[in-house]
């Protein structure tokens, strides 16, 4: 009796584990797919993250996000909206849970995290660590352009 209670104690709690895994999976996936429907921001991934973030002839502004990452979706709207608004800037948006390696490569180990490039090369003093207000993404993106030029 004591067997079979325990049985079915560890089978509630699989079935409930099994239950928030798949909606926390169904979360992210809808986070990011809402995200990246966005015509202003490109996806990345690893195949192509050099090609368009590194060898790109824009100045470049790439959001890393994860779908679990609470403030993530607020940021990739504001995000979403500057990047609309300047067109003379590649915008593009890096799922951290693709592969960490390039997100850590950048020292994006705090999400969201904004990473800028100019003619190739990461401008590390103007990283952008956590959320913050949208005028001051903005101002921080404005600047950027103003001094890639």
């Amino acid at each position: 009796m004591v067997f079979r209670a325990i049985s079915i104690a560890v089978l509630a709690a699989s079935f409930s584990l099994c239950i928030k895994s798949n909606f926390m999976h169904s979360r992210k996936r809808a986070i990011s797919e809402a995200f990246l429907l966005s015509d202003s921001v490109h996806n990345l991934t690893p195949d192509n993250f050099n090609n368009s973030a590194l060898e790109n002839p824009l100045p470049v502004v790439v959001d890393f996000y994860a779908g679990w990452c609470p403030s993530c979706p607020q940021m990739n709207n504001y995000f979403s909206e500057i990047c609309a608004e300047n067109s003379n800037l590649y915008c593009a948006a890096y799922d951290f849970d693709n592969d960490e390696a390039i997100p850590a490569r950048y020292g994006a180990d705090v999400l969201p995290a904004f990473r800028f490039f100019c003619k190739g090369e990461e401008d590390e003093s103007r990283r952008i660590d956590g959320a913050l207000p949208e005028e001051q993404l903005e101002r921080d993106i404005l600047d950027f352009l103003e001094k890639c030029d």
